[in-house]
């Protein structure tokens, strides 16, 4: 799911965000992105047609979102690699050429 890639979002993130591009506002303190375009109102059409799968998608994340609500804004722990001496793990499938 996208929506958790950089942190936790409060409940219903996706239906607000389709509700927000219909409004045609940008969220305040946003800095320019290259898809400043969905706010235009060529766009609403296809908020208004994204709407209620993200009505249906929020809901079956609601748990999931109410269980984490205490998270939100904080990001997630990125898994650390496993440690290990060199001579056991072949990094990106490149093995040194045997002579």
């Amino acid at each position: 799911m996208a929506k958790y890639d950089s942190g936790y979002t409060p409940p219903f993130a996706a239906t607000a965000a389709d509700v927000r591009g219909m409004y045609m506002s940008k969220p305040e303190g946003e800095p320019p992105d290259p898809f400043d375009f969905c706010y235009s109102p060529v766009c609403i059409p296809v908020f208004i047609i994204d709407l209620p799968f993200s009505i249906v998608t929020d809901t079956i994340t609601l748990p999931y979102d109410l269980y984490h609500r205490k998270d939100v804004g904080k990001t997630k722990k990125q898994p650390q690699p496993p440690s290990g001496d060199s001579s056991t793990r072949v990094d990106a499938g490149l093995e040194a050429p045997q002579k």
